[in-house]
């Protein structure tokens, strides 16, 4: 079930290519639409698409969700330039994010792939950082700006968190990295197959990544052999990176174009 009941907008808006079709696609998908002609009253569920200054006022002042066309406001959930590629799945992500809900990632068969929250209490990279707000400004910045990021496998059955798996932006590559990791109790059993292969259709459908690198630690014979399974070559190169293990990294290409 959506979040996001209601998207308000002012009447700049119609006026834009494709935000008629952006409203049809609402509509299908069971959003209630509005052009924006009062201040809002209860901001749950709702948020206000704005193409004029005063709509992001109305929208400030609700402290609603909003999003921008064609000016700017540096509390928008995010500034467009256009509707061509605006969905409502794209305007729940921005509801979302405003009130600090998780975005679903993905959904396999026994796996969802979602962002973690601080609710998790969790550490997300505990082998890069001992700054105890690293988690906190992780979910702030990272999500919160690039929209990527290594996000929690959860076990759909449960609820439980298995392991994490996404992306990293490799100084040692020209390119995401892959990263993954499955806990113990729940490794040769696919999960980690599983979660990488749809973080690898994410990269591709959702963020136009053209190719994805997995550094693998030349000892690593498990994950030498996951990375050929998901399509991955080896390329002959390796390369040392001190920040995560004092050994060489044998460097796999998955190219997607």
């Amino acid at each position: 079930m959506r979040d996001l009941k209601e998207v308000l907008y002012d009447k700049e808006c119609l006026q834009k290519p494709y935000f008629r079709f952006l409203l049809s696609g609402l509509d299908a998908q069971g959003v209630r639409t509005e052009e924006i002609t009062r201040p809002i009253g209860d901001a749950r569920g709702v948020l206000v698409v704005c193409a004029n200054e005063d709509t992001v006022r109305m929208a400030l002042e609700a402290d609603a969700a909003y999003v921008c066309c064609g000016i700017s406001s540096r509390d928008a959930q995010c500034i467009i330039e256009g509707f061509d590629e605006v969905d409502a799945d794209f305007l729940e992500k921005m509801y979302e994010r405003k009130h600090r809900i998780p975005w679903e990632i993905a959904r396999t068969e026994r796996l969802r792939i979602r962002e973690f929250c601080r609710e998790d209490r969790r550490d997300i990279l505990p082998e890069l950082s001992t700054d105890p707000d690293f988690t906190e400004k992780y979910i702030e910045n990272m999500y919160g700006f690039f929209g990527y990021g290594i996000w929690a496998a959860v076990l759909k059955e449960t609820g439980e968190i298995i392991g994490r798996v996404g992306f990293y932006d490799s100084s040692s590559v020209d390119g995401f990295e892959i990263g993954y990791a499955i806990d113990e109790p729940y490794r040769r059993r696919g999960y980690a197959f599983e979660a990488c292969r749809a973080a690898i259709d994410f990269a591709e459908n959702r963020l136009g990544q053209e190719k994805i690198y997995a550094l693998i630690e030349l000892s690593n014979d498990g994950s030498m052999r996951l990375a050929e399974s998901l399509g991955f070559r080896d390329t002959g190169k390796t390369v040392w990176d001190k920040s995560r293990a004092a050994e060489e990294l044998k460097i796999f290409l998955l190219n997607l174009c």
